[in-house]
């Protein structure tokens, strides 16, 4: 027998299992690649320094089988990531249109997978603390107890206790119950000197693991309530880049028509707008008669802005004094539903002072309507639409019924954001 033959005959009975236990050989593993569409992961929080994300990412793939996009912010109408996709959808179509459509509050979290190309948005934010301290008692018998008790601890220990705590989030692209959320907690002593850390990604895994499959996205459900609401660009965006062929074509001809269509309201919100100016001209010269005259005229615009005619309104009535001819009756209040349900919605957020105090914010009072650049609460305003809060439980009754707006109108008054409840 050779050399090379004798040694692997040893080799192989050092490898034969004994009465005293068995040598347990390993195996190779393959790690599969994610398939399927991407989602978005953005992580705040102080768990999450750099080998943190990206273990979180992985084990975020691992869950799912889907690949992970790790993003850092979720795109605003204002940045170049929105700009660039206005170029392409309406730039190349050489389309006259207001992109930004301040008409319309736009969804976060569906321009975000528009422009990010993804089904869902997962945010996670986890906060971790760690201090030193003796064992108490109990801690300590346990310890006494545990594969510690082979280090012969005679002393009372100095331990390390860890704490995770924040939220997990889906924001699925749905039009009902799009939004998951879990909160996340997990506590660990150990010995001070142990080198171990609780695993924040695998924390993150499990509580994604508690909110079940991941539902389609209803990309032409979500398109068809963009048309509907009066927001064509981000329906045509949905068109041009999430819609198969045969749902593509109907809501691109309808959402260009829409486009097309601004252009008179454009014309017609000038022309209101030359006039408010030619009544402040009257009222500086004097000629209350014309001023008064004019403001039929604006008042009987389609484009007319209710506050404007009402400023102008006591503006006129000023001029004349208190002797003076009657001004024109103030016109009924021209505020859309939609428009002071977004008021509600964002003041909702901003007044919850539970909300601030659980982020650990000092609350600080807003003007009524006005949006924070706060994350928490930028996430708040966002679920307002997610969870249909803002059409089912606002713009629905504002629109059925004079009793709806004037109860929507009477909270806007209480919270300081209205006059009064004005006429529906």
């Amino acid at each position: 027998m050779s050399i090379r033959s004798h040694a692997l005959v040893i080799l192989a009975v050092a490898l034969v299992p004994s009465s005293c236990g068995y040598v347990r050989l390993p195996h190779a593993t393959w790690s599969s690649a994610p398939v399927g569409r991407p989602v978005a992961l953005l992580m705040e929080g102080s768990a999450f320094d750099p080998a943190a994300r990206a273990r979180t990412a992985r084990e975020l793939e691992s869950e799912l089988g889907q690949p992970v996009r790790v993003v850092d912010t979720l795109p605003v109408p204002s940045d170049d990531e929105t700009k660039s996709l206005a170029l392409r959808v309406v730039g190349e179509r050489s389309l006259r249109y207001d992109w930004r459509e301040p008409q319309c509050v736009w969804d976060r979290t569906l321009l975000a997978s528009i422009i990010r190309d993804v089904d869902a948005i997962y945010r996670a934010v986890i906060e971790y603390s760690e201090h030193e301290r003796p064992a108490t008692d109990e801690e300590w018998e346990d310890l006494r107890r545990s594969r510690f008790a082979l280090r012969r601890l005679i002393e009372r220990p100095m331990v390390r206790e860890e704490v995770v705590t924040g939220t997990v989030a889906r924001s699925a692209l749905v039009l009902k119950d799009a939004v998951s959320r879990a909160s996340l907690h997990r506590r660990r002593v150990t010995l001070a000197d142990d080198e171990e850390r609780l695993d924040v990604a695998a924390a993150v895994a499990e509580t994604v693991h508690g909110f079940g499959a991941l539902p389609a996205p209803e990309w032409d459900a979500h398109a068809h309530r963009l048309l509907k609401q009066g927001c064509p660009f981000l329906a045509l965006a949905i068109a041009d880049t999430q819609l198969a062929k045969g749902a593509r074509e109907p809501v691109q001809t309808a959402a260009i028509a829409a486009m097309r269509a601004s252009l008179d309201r454009r014309a017609a919100r000038q022309r209101a707008d030359e006039i408010a100016d030619g009544i402040r001209a009257a009222l500086r010269a004097g000629d209350t008669d014309r001023a008064a005259a004019m403001l039929a005229d604006y008042e009987a615009s389609a484009a007319r802005k209710s506050e404007t005619a009402r400023e102008l309104g006591t503006a006129i009535a000023t001029a004349r004094g208190p002797g003076g001819p009657d001004a024109p009756a103030e016109v009924a209040s021209g505020v859309s539903c939609h428009s002071l349900c977004e008021m509600h919605m964002v003041e909702i957020c901003n007044t919850d002072k539970v909300l601030w105090s659980a982020h650990r914010a000092r609350w600080e009072p807003t003007p009524c309507g006005t949006r924070r650049e706060e994350a928490f609460l930028t996430q708040c305003y966002q679920e307002q639409w997610d969870t249909g809060t803002f059409d089912t439980s606002c713009v629905q009754p504002c629109e059925a019924s004079d009793a709806g707006r004037s109860r929507l109108m009477a909270i806007l008054q209480e919270a300081g954001c209205v006059s009064g409840p004005g006429p529906s």
